[in-house]
């Protein structure tokens, strides 16, 4: 049984989470049909007036809601947007998900948080490069985020281990489900040292547009986010636009820019707010200069640029 700060948000899970298996698990629809009965107290004789469905409908799917939440540890949280441990800088966007499920310290996600992504099926040289920006990072008490899937999440993960420091995880399954199955220890493990942040519910099924989804909420939680590598269809991009529509920074590698193959780097880069970098060295400046480093501490740039080349 997973922690709820209050009875009234367990009333609201349970009612918003009965919609939204109504409406065959659309979070547009189960949205707006909330709004308008959120603050009903006897929502569920309203429910079937609304949608014009049997009442035992809206029983069964109650039912299975809080059966579900049976599926969560003792210690997980579901937290409601405007409650105590929802993060401050997701709940200010518009479109951020209703409720949140986390694993771990959800004090993390109000710390400065910085996502590196890219693509599942990233170079040997990209994910070293990625697993060695994540430590430099965590080593100036940045919080790494990133979505647990192979290739560059992997490597950033990795990273934050290396400097013993916690992680984030935002991932596109339940907290009761992994993807790949392969991470089900690393899931594990950033529960217990870190956080991993869902917005699907527990017994929720996996489909493939719960990932693009999750870019969006990690975006969210971040003061930037960093594209390491990432081909044209890379839910990396998707994070990249999400992130500029919210106002955050985006930094790309120039060898991306430089890269004949590939579209998105020239297009993503003439935007406001996206940003390319050579090395890792000028990355972890251009960081610094904008004030996304709070506990920067390396000044002398010969230093800087020995972290090596991001050719």
């Amino acid at each position: 049984m997973a922690f709820f700060f209050s009875e009234k948000e367990r009333n609201a899970y349970i009612c918003y989470f009965t919609l939204y298996e109504i409406l065959n698990r659309s979070f547009t629809k189960t949205n707006a049909l909330y709004q308008e009965i959120k603050d009903e107290d006897d929502w569920e004789y309203i429910i079937p007036q609304l949608m014009i469905i049997d009442p035992k409908d809206v029983s069964l799917a109650r039912e299975k809601v809080e059966k579900n939440i049976d599926l969560l540890n003792k210690f997980d949280i579901i937290a409601k947007k405007g409650s105590k441990f929802y993060p401050k800088r997701l709940e200010k966007l518009d479109g951020s998900p209703e409720f949140l499920f986390m694993r771990g310290e959800p004090s993390l996600a109000d710390l400065p948080v910085i996502s590196i992504v890219g693509s599942r099926k990233a170079s040997k040289e990209g994910q070293n490069k990625a697993r060695l920006l994540s430590r430099l990072l965590s080593e100036r008490n940045i919080i790494v985020a990133s979505g647990l899937a192979r290739g560059i999440d992997y490597a950033a993960h990795l990273g934050t281990y290396d400097a013993g420091k916690p992680t984030i995880a935002v991932i596109g399954t339940p907290l009761n489900k992994v993807y790949p199955k392969e991470h089900k220890n690393l899931q594990e493990y950033i529960g217990s040292t870190g956080l991993v942040i869902s917005q699907f519910p527990p017994g929720a099924p996996v489909q493939r547009w719960n990932f693009p989804m999750r870019n969006a909420t990690m975006s969210g939680i971040s003061i930037a986010t960093i594209v390491m590598e990432a081909g044209e269809t890379s839910g990396a991009l998707i994070q990249a636009r999400e992130a500029l529509k919210q106002g955050r920074k985006v930094f790309i590698p120039q060898s991306a820019i430089d890269n004949e193959n590939l579209k998105w780097p020239r297009k993503l880069v003439a935007e406001k707010g996206a940003h390319k970098f050579r090395t890792l060295g000028e990355l972890m400046e251009l960081l610094n200069n904008q004030n996304l480093l709070t506990s920067y501490v390396d000044k002398d740039k010969s230093e800087i640029i020995t972290y090596g080349e991001m050719e």
